[in-house]
């Protein structure tokens, strides 16, 4: 069955004179990577072309049949630090990365985009970067996103690999303090790295609701991963709830490898009857919990295997929605709130620090609608997609395929 988000992003024509751009991405479709379905939809909307190309999925599969070369690739055609980048991230499943890396440059070169933007260092980012090393991209240049666990785990497990690839990338775009310190510690040419601030599409979200004066519910929407903090945040509710007069109920959302231990200390702590753990939900109905809650929580944190989160969306989502926030001074949060005026920001894992910080938003209903009101300006202001996309990265990859013009051999 053919995709249909290829269908749309691949095939459609942009109406003016705008560029054409291949977008390359791990996937064609997840859940917890809508920003990236978004950043299509802008692009589209601001007049430029768009060639998207998943790497797994049915969208990989729809470009694979159309490629003259799908029976070409393999190890032999892949460099020691790319094979080590793909490795990292995929273990055994990496050597079927391989195999689709002729015909995806087979299918990338005959698009003719006139530049191309891989999403994560690997596997899009580091397989762009071998094809345009080896000449089978022509002319054609590569900017590399990076977002988060593809730069501090799997980047950090294999730092030469990750700089071979950053150092050969022609423009990289970063969205935290903490990526910019690695790509420094790597000795990338600090011209060619880019912090950009993603921002969320605000035309999606629903209108926000008045803010309750008796407040009754918590949401937290992540993965259920241990960089997300949801350990600290169960510890943390538990000291609320003893703390707290009233009703109150955690709601979870997502799905993840730390579900089966999250409940496990949720029902330890005699909180199964307060805790809702809801599973993975369509976006649609994330952002219904979102407008409902009173409170919206995200500790993130630094996990044992160096991942870390960059610039969570949910937080700037939450905000927009006029829910005040509790997080982490950690990696590109600070970035992505005003600290004490959108947000209450407490250290990562303690859960004290949360407890005391939630319970005086439950305490305190000018409080919520104080942090709410700002949080909405500040995402308005701040995190527009639609105006970082045209403002920031639009003139950006413009740029790219000048400088790239402009030393190509007449």
């Amino acid at each position: 069955m053919v995709s249909e988000t290829f269908i749309i992003w691949s095939l459609g024509t942009s109406q003016g004179k705008g560029m054409r751009i291949a977008v390359v991405t791990t996937r064609d479709r997840r859940v917890s990577e809508t920003f990236i379905s978004d950043y299509i939809v802008v692009l589209r909307k601001l007049g430029h072309e768009i060639i998207f190309f998943p790497l797994r999925g049915a969208g990989a599969d729809e470009w694979l049949r159309g490629s003259a070369r799908p029976e070409e690739g393999g190890r032999e055609w892949i460099s020691e630090p790319c094979w080590e980048l793909l490795v990292a991230s995929f273990g055994e499943s990496a050597r079927r990365l391989t195999e689709i890396f002729i015909p995806l440059c087979d299918a990338i070169r005959r698009a003719r985009p006139d530049v191309i933007h891989a999403h994560y260092l690997t596997p899009a980012g580091a397989l762009c970067v071998e094809a345009k090393l080896r000449g089978l991209l022509g002319d054609i240049p590569v900017v590399v996103s990076l977002h988060g666990v593809d730069i501090f785990k799997n980047g950090c497990s294999v730092p030469k690999s990750a700089a071979w690839c950053c150092r050969n990338a022609d423009a990289l775009i970063h969205n935290s303090p903490a990526m910019a310190a690695c790509l420094d510690a790597w000795e990338v040419d600090v011209q060619s790295t880019h912090y950009i601030r993603r921002g969320i599409l605000l035309t999606k979200f629903p209108k926000p609701l008045k803010v309750r004066k008796e407040p009754r519910r918590l949401l937290a929407v992540a993965r259920l991963v241990a960089k997300k903090g949801l350990g600290t945040l169960l510890a943390a509710f538990a000291e609320v709830r003893a703390a707290w007069p009233g009703p109150l109920t955690l709601r979870i959302v997502g799905e993840g490898p730390e579900g089966v231990r999250l409940k496990a200390q949720a029902a330890a702590a005699e909180l199964a009857d307060s805790v809702e753990f809801l599973g993975e939900l369509p976006n649609h109905e994330v952002l219904g919990e979102m407008r409902r809650a009173d409170v919206f929580c995200l500790l993130c944190c630094g996990a044992e295997d160096g991942d870390m989160d960059g610039a969570p969306n949910v937080v700037q989502e939450a905000q927009y929605l006029r829910v005040p926030v509790v997080s982490t001074w950690i990696s590109g949060l600070p970035g992505i709130v005003e600290p004490g005026r959108t947000a209450l920001l407490v250290p990562p894992g303690d859960p004290t620090a949360a407890a005391n910080a939630i319970l005086l938003l439950l305490a305190n209903r000018d409080l919520r609608t104080k942090l709410g009101m700002e949080g909405r300006r500040f995402v308005r202001r701040e995190l527009s997609m639609c105006k970082n996309v045209k403002h920031r990265v639009i003139p950006l990859l413009s740029r790219i395929i000048e400088q790239c013009a402009t030393v190509r051999p007449k």
